[in-house]
């Protein structure tokens, strides 16, 4: 997953299942202008891999926020 800040802010990019529980944080920083790659590996907080399934990834930079579906299949 790519995505692009225009200037210093504090980014927080998340993972959360199909009924909302955190399942992992893959990014909280503060991020210099520019683009970055993320890469989710399945697996949740602990390292334990997480089941196939539709989950839910949040992005969060300064006033924005998006989220996008994602599906694991293993």
């Amino acid at each position: 997953m790519r995505f692009g800040v225009p200037e210093r802010v504090e980014v927080e990019v998340v993972v959360y299942d199909a009924v909302g529980r955190l399942v992992c944080s893959l990014v909280r920083k503060s991020c210099e202008p520019g683009y970055y790659r993320v890469r989710w590996d399945g697996c949740d907080d602990l390292g334990r891999a997480v089941a196939s399934g539709i989950y839910f990834v949040r992005f969060h930079a300064g006033n924005w926020t998006r989220t996008k579906k994602a599906i694991l299949i293993r």
